[in-house]
């Protein structure tokens, strides 16, 4: 998400979906759907037996702070805040080798979508929900140029169109 913000931003792209809002002049932000958060442990961490997480089982547990997290970072800190937890971020290179000895040799967590192709990524590792009442859905948002015209609007239409079939068929 970050870096498909600043691609919008550097006029590299014509627009991107994002994890997370983009309130930025020059750039129009559509939110189509939203997804609830989850966390990354290895299956060896001692919360990975547990079948979902709360803020206050996160409190000192290192969080994986990768580029994309950028948009998103300040939502989920004024969560934590909320509860009296300050999050332990910790930087983290987007590279296989460096997720694993984080989440196995530092007991750290990340932030995630779920998603069945982490399992792959990640075979040691689980996948647990956030406790709905700790932390709200994470908004999956459209961001493009103002400076674009009707192709983009098109494209704007289609997607709203097609977030609102999903909700539906969820429904």
């Amino acid at each position: 998400s970050g870096a498909c913000l600043a691609a919008v931003e550097d006029g590299a792209v014509d627009a991107a979906v994002i994890l997370g809002r983009a309130n930025r002049e020059g750039l129009t932000c559509i939110k189509l759907h939203s997804i609830p958060p989850h966390v990354m442990l290895s299956e060896r961490h001692p919360l990975a037996s547990k079948k979902s997480l709360t803020l206050e089982d996160l409190r000192g547990v290192p969080i994986a702070e990768p580029e994309d997290l950028r948009c998103c970072r300040s939502t989920v800190t004024e969560h934590f805040r909320a509860k009296g937890i300050e999050p332990l971020y910790v930087p983290l290179d987007p590279t296989p080798a460096r997720q694993k000895d984080f989440l196995d040799k530092e007991r750290g967590a990340m932030f995630v979508v779920a998603d069945p192709s982490l399992r792959k990524a990640h075979p040691a590792s689980v996948v647990r929900p956030v406790a709905p009442e700790d932390i709200a859905p994470v908004p999956l948002c459209f961001v493009r140029s103002n400076n674009d015209g009707k192709p983009l609007l098109h494209l704007e239409h289609y997607l709203l169109g097609t977030a609102t079939r999903l909700r539906r068929k969820r429904a």
